[in-house]
């Protein structure tokens, strides 16, 4: 015991310096924590204070993450975990060695946990905590997508990625990673030397010697990241740049707040061509502010793939809490999913988020996919990992946009007329 006790206090003490990549591609490290890796992102952090009175940040992860060595700097590098409540009481480990990169640690939900991951001459430690039933959704099907921005750089930039571009540097194309106007960007921590350089002038704009020094993005200007770690003698080189606005398409006005019998002025037009094309059935052609159920769409996408393909679908899936044949229809052709034992929830209020997904999904169905980019809204992050892609392409083809100041909400409702008009506009995209 003593000697687990010492080692503790030894990795308590230790610095959090070197920077590295996750073990695993589909895998992530805990913010500012590198060497110690996690199968999901945090859902949020929270105030903690330890056994021993000391303060420190606890991070919360969804139901079912599992931990792990995200860097080894030696054979014995080692992931424990602790009891906080009973300091000295590992939960994990043999001789504080954690083997291989198979065996990772599966914490009770629920419970705090003490993480360290240490080698005989550094270290890095954290609290952890699982909630049970975090991270779930109302389309649990959808896979959710890897993050493509570089460990060093996510773990640098106090703001989410919204995306990639690319540029062109001394004649060679280059991925500019986006983050919203403002973001700060951390340059070094103490283990390198760091610059910022704006590409476009050649002006050095920050420079991070040994000590920490931030880079604020301006609204503008695409900046070159070059990082030097001094242990290996080699340099990072990163672009950055800020997203700036995200569609040229005007913002979706906002609703009334009583449903109308009339569609608004904005939305008129297409309602009308709609209803003319015989994609917008009786039921929907009133009380246009009103929101829109999950099965009410389904009627309005099983209008527009008949209407463009000339046939009815014959196919159906079912549910056990409706026999709705546009939910069985669009279930069949793939376009929508359950909700989880074998319900659909045909009732329930369409969020934007889900629309996207919807349409995105009949789009491939009729053959005419979308074209894909990151999305760059501000709330970017509040977006669900199944829709990302969806709302992404949303935003490219113009078939939806924002709700002002560069916003998607994705889990507010989503209109009757709403519907109707992206209806439409991907009816004209794929006719």
């Amino acid at each position: 015991m003593k000697k687990r006790t010492l080692s503790l206090f030894l990795a308590l003490v230790m610095s959090l310096s070197l920077m590295a990549v996750p073990a695993f591609a589909a895998d992530t490290t805990i913010p500012d924590h590198s060497w110690i890796g996690c199968s999901n992102a945090p859902i949020r952090t929270e105030d903690y204070t330890a056994v021993n009175g000391l303060k420190d940040t606890l991070y919360v992860f969804p139901e079912g993450t599992t931990f792990f060595v995200a860097f080894r700097s030696a054979d014995w590098s080692a992931l424990t975990a602790y009891d906080p409540s009973e300091v000295g009481v590992t939960t994990i480990g043999q001789d504080y060695v954690f083997y291989s990169e198979t065996e990772r640690f599966a914490p009770e939900p629920g419970k705090v946990y003490h993480l360290v991951v240490s080698d005989t001459m550094d270290g890095q430690e954290c609290y952890i905590e699982l909630e049970a039933g975090a991270g779930s959704s109302s389309e649990p099907e959808e896979p959710e997508p890897a993050s493509d921005v570089p460990e060093w750089l996510a773990g640098k930039a106090d703001q989410a990625s919204t995306g990639t571009t690319t540029t062109t540097v001394n004649g060679e194309q280059q991925t500019v990673y986006l983050f919203p106007a403002g973001t700060k960007i951390f340059l070094s921590d103490g283990d390198g030397y760091a610059s910022a350089t704006n590409i476009a002038t050649g002006e050095v704009v920050a420079r991070g010697d040994g000590y920490p020094l931030e880079l604020t993005l301006p609204a503008d200007g695409i900046f070159e990241i070059k990082y030097l770690y001094v242990m290996w003698n080699d340099y990072d080189y990163y672009y950055v740049s800020a997203s700036g606005t995200s569609s040229t398409e005007p913002s979706e006005p906002e609703q009334p707040t009583e449903p109308t019998e009339q569609p608004s002025s904005w939305a008129a037009e297409q309602v009308t061509a709609g209803i003319e094309a015989g994609i917008v059935p009786d039921a929907l052609q009133s009380k246009y502010g009103q929101a829109t159920t999950r099965a009410e769409f389904c009627a309005l996408a099983t209008g527009l793939y008949e209407t463009v393909t000339g046939s009815e679908i014959t196919d159906r899936a079912t549910f056990t809490d409706t026999t709705d044949e546009n939910v069985e229809k669009m279930a069949a052709l793939g376009v929508v999913n359950g909700t989880g034992g074998g319900k659909f929830e045909p009732d329930a209020q369409l969020t934007r988020e889900e629309a996207a997904t919807m349409l995105s999904r009949l789009a491939g169905a009729l053959d005419k996919p979308l074209t894909g980019q990151a999305p760059t809204f501000a709330d970017n992050a509040s977006i669900s990992s199944w829709a990302v892609d969806a709302v992404g392409q949303m935003q490219a083809t113009g078939v939806m946009n924002g709700v002002g100041e560069n916003t998607f909400a994705p889990d507010e409702d989503y209109t009757r007329e709403q519907s109707i008009v992206t209806i439409m506009r991907l009816y004209d995209i794929v006719k």
